[in-house]
């Protein structure tokens, strides 16, 4: 069964000024896991590929934490603070 909610505005009495009859469901909580998968899966990609001659391994690895943070900030799969915590830990 739906309620609907409705307001009147001051001094009309008559004229709704609300109606909200059927409200959006809540969204969903938690991460969203196809866009957190692929950017684990592209950070960890880059993490196991052979660095190029002339860049250390310590430095090829910081890229692919920097790569898959960035991935994670352009694919929102948690909030940003979040995304980012995690690219610091």
């Amino acid at each position: 069964q739906k309620r609907s909610v409705v307001t009147y505005a001051s001094g009309s009495g008559k004229v709704p000024a609300v109606v909200n009859a059927a409200a959006a469901p809540p969204a969903p909580k938690g991460a969203n896991l196809k866009t957190l998968g692929l950017a684990v899966a592209i950070g960890v990609a880059l993490y196991v590929c052979p660095h190029p001659a002339g860049i250390t391994d310590q430095a090829w690895h910081l890229l692919a934490i920097f790569v898959a943070t960035i991935v994670g900030i352009i694919t929102a799969p948690l909030p940003l603070g979040a995304v980012a915590m995690i690219g610091l830990c």
